[in-house]
């Protein structure tokens, strides 16, 4: 037969060791204002998306346009309107010049018109981050005499025929 002992007997039972707790990943450190600090030897979870292209996207830039008449001359007072990712117009200087800052690349349609030229309607191509130079020779406007004393000076994409 077989005796247990008890604590009648003065002898106690074996105790099994306490199983471990399980152990907790160490808390992040916390920059101030408790902004959870990665090591640098962690990788992200997601990885970063591209860059979108700004560089170039959104350079802005800038169209010198030159007027002159068919003497090379430049003209004072002709209106320039740009038609285009960004619309604008202008009335040139005395020296026939006008500058147009600050536009978007892209196509442009220009049109010149003022007072005794023939109008002309151009396109200019606009490079991103570069100044973009055109040039306009506008033609005299011959008055046709008609009954109500107008004249008509239109021509698209360069001089008119018979100037």
């Amino acid at each position: 037969m077989l005796a247990l002992a008890g604590p009648a007997s003065g002898q106690t039972p074996p105790v099994a060791p306490a199983p471990k707790p399980a152990q907790a990943a160490p808390a992040p450190a916390t920059a101030p204002g408790g902004i959870p600090q990665v090591p640098a030897t962690a990788k992200p979870a997601v990885p970063a998306p591209p860059r979108a292209p700004t560089a170039t996207a959104n350079a802005k830039t800038t169209i010198v346009v030159e007027v002159t008449n068919t003497r090379g001359l430049g003209i004072p007072g002709i209106r320039v309107e740009l038609a285009g990712p960004v619309p604008r117009d202008a009335i040139t200087e005395a020296s026939g010049f006008v500058r147009f800052l600050g536009l978007r690349p892209g196509t442009y349609r220009a049109r010149f018109s003022g007072e005794d030229v023939i109008t002309l309607e151009k396109e200019i191509v606009v490079a991103a981050g570069r100044t973009t130079e055109a040039e306009a020779t506008l033609t005299p406007a011959a008055s046709t005499g008609s009954a109500d004393g107008g004249t008509s000076r239109h021509a698209t994409g360069g001089r008119s025929a018979g100037a």
